[in-house]
């Protein structure tokens, strides 16, 4: 028997700049063998800093407002400019 843990899921949190204004894209994706595309497992920063205990982006020099960490925004939302 391996004693290798085997997570039961992975988190992705993306901030994408645009001059001085920012969106966040963040997925937590199960460890499955079917993978349903990643806008099906959009979540908000703050779901993933609750389920894994970590708070995110304390030491940069980035203020993100308590909504943003709140929001859920599916990655067909941007285009690249």
């Amino acid at each position: 028997i391996s004693k290798i843990a085997i997570p039961s899921g992975f988190y992705k949190i993306i901030v994408l700049f645009y001059g001085t204004d920012f969106k966040v894209y963040t997925v937590l994706i199960p460890n499955v063998k079917q993978f349903e595309g990643f806008n099906r497992y959009a979540c908000s920063i703050a779901n993933i800093e609750m389920q894994t205990g970590l708070i995110f982006f304390t030491n940069l020099n980035l203020t993100l407002p308590h909504d943003l960490k709140q929001n859920i925004n599916l990655l067909s939302l941007y285009n690249a400019k």
